[in-house]
């Protein structure tokens, strides 16, 4: 004998729809913090204080540019990253002075072997993104990259960066560390595998 549902037996379709949707757009979140305290005892290599150099440009010429970036285990994202330029360049010699900028935040993923970080600007409008090869596991002092944004002229530009666990002491050990990872061929650049 088959029993059919009258209407008021009948499961209200809207208010099930409802409940399923909120209880997905729960667990996500939800799923995110409860691993946060797993991921926290497992720290990222690169996980810590960086210290970054790099060239840009300002008024036509090269200017050497150094900050910090702080890399985090995030409870929204997977990482949180943060980054300061330093307003001045090592030495006080007469060359314009830039200033200091500062992220809102950032990203860091991994792709074929490679550290990505992207960071939105908020004392200004940008987005600066830097490519690493991977040092893991042996999470090198040294890393170089290179950087693509634009530059104090707001021209588009890209170059050479480094990371190093710690501060180097002036601009010419900067240079010297950040040449001698770059093999440049004509309007062309990369870096090597290890440093000359």
């Amino acid at each position: 004998m088959i029993h059919y549902l009258s209407a008021s037996e009948e499961p209200n379709w809207i208010i099930s729809a409802l409940l399923g949707a909120i209880i997905g757009a729960l667990i996500s979140p939800a799923g995110k913090a409860v691993l946060y305290p797993v991921r926290r005892m497992k720290p990222h290599p690169m996980a810590g204080k960086w210290y970054s150099y790099h060239v840009s440009f300002m008024a036509g010429q090269p200017i050497f540019r150094y900050g910090t970036i702080t890399v985090k285990t995030g409870m929204r994202t997977r990482y949180s990253i943060q980054r300061t330029t330093s307003a001045a360049p090592f030495g006080a010699d007469g060359r314009p002075t830039p200033p200091v900028l500062t992220y809102s935040g950032g990203t860091l993923t991994e792709e074929a072997d490679h550290i990505v970080m992207t960071f939105l600007g908020s004392s200004h409008r940008e987005t600066l993104t830097y490519r690493f090869p991977s040092r893991i596991p042996s999470n090198s002092s040294v890393i170089p990259g290179v950087w693509m944004a634009y530059d104090h002229d707001l021209n588009p530009a890209a170059g050479t960066a480094i990371l190093s666990r710690d501060p180097l002491t002036d601009e010419g050990e900067a240079r010297r560390v950040l040449g001698s990872w770059v093999v440049s061929e004509g309007l062309a650049l990369h870096l090597r595998k290890s440093p000359q």
